[in-house]
């Protein structure tokens, strides 16, 4: 049966996420500005473009637990985190999807259960929450995750993951479209970042690889579903080995 999948995907860029930046250093600076407002952001009219819309989008070390605050990645202090959820939260509100890939957001389910507790209170009728990739408590360390829209899809087979290169940033979940009963893989990632020199590439590659094998014996063994769509901050460009790995004719595309 062809598939009546309409799916329009939306790429946030994270750096008009941050709660703060300067010209030396965004992130660590002493002399760090505090950007209040974010761009000028307008909602976008999609109706009748899709059957469903998915938002991939990298917070920029989103941390909601006070414990996390104050390091050099993220907000300092609940200032800078009122800040932070403000405009990630707003962003996210305004592109409306079902579906919100999410990476460099805290690990545990803190910072999950505030954005989905948030985008419910600012989209009337929508119902987010979010899957449970089984990490660990709240930690500095941020993660990979997928909030949803019970109304709209439900999660099918398990959440599973890749632990190549670095942990907790790679995994692939299993959705249902509710309306038409139709199925396909999300495969949300975070590549290394090319900070660190020439090795970077190497862990990239790595990845790409241990993504292709991930999604390959997801379906064929937890879904049976070809139907496969791969986003996330790959940390790499279009014509670079990583990428190409990922559209080798063997992956799933």
């Amino acid at each position: 049966m062809k598939s009546v999948l309409k799916i329009v995907c939306v790429v946030l860029v994270g750096w008009w996420l941050m709660p703060f930046a300067s010209a030396q250093n965004p992130r660590t600076s002493a002399n760090r500005k505090y950007i209040l407002k974010g761009p000028d952001m307008k909602q976008i009219d999609m109706r009748g473009q899709h059957t469903l819309l998915i938002c991939a989008s990298n917070l920029e070390y989103y941390l909601a637990s006070e414990s996390c605050w104050g390091g050099d990645m993220g907000p300092k202090n609940a200032w800078e985190h009122s800040i932070q959820k403000e405009k990630v939260c707003k962003a996210l509100a305004l592109i409306n999807a079902d579906i919100y890939g999410l990476v460099e957001i805290e690990q545990g389910k803190v910072a999950l259960k505030e954005i989905c507790t948030e985008l419910n209170r600012r989209l009337p009728g929508r119902h987010y929450g979010f899957v449970d990739n089984k990490t660990s408590s709240a930690g500095t360390f941020t993660m990979a995750a997928y909030v949803f829209d019970s109304a709209a899809v439900a999660p099918y087979g398990p959440c599973k993951w890749s632990n190549t290169g670095v942990a907790n940033r790679k995994y692939v979940q299993g959705f249902t479209e509710n309306s038409s009963g139709e199925r396909f893989v999300f495969s949300l990632n975070h590549f290394k970042a090319k900070t660190g020199g020439d090795d970077t590439d190497k862990t990239r590659v790595a990845e790409a690889n241990a993504v292709n094998n991930l999604v390959q014996s997801y379906t064929a063994a937890d879904y049976g579903d070809p139907d496969v769509l791969i986003m996330g901050d790959l940390n790499a460009y279009w014509n670079e080995q990583p990428v190409s790995i990922l559209l080798k004719p063997s992956s799933q595309e």
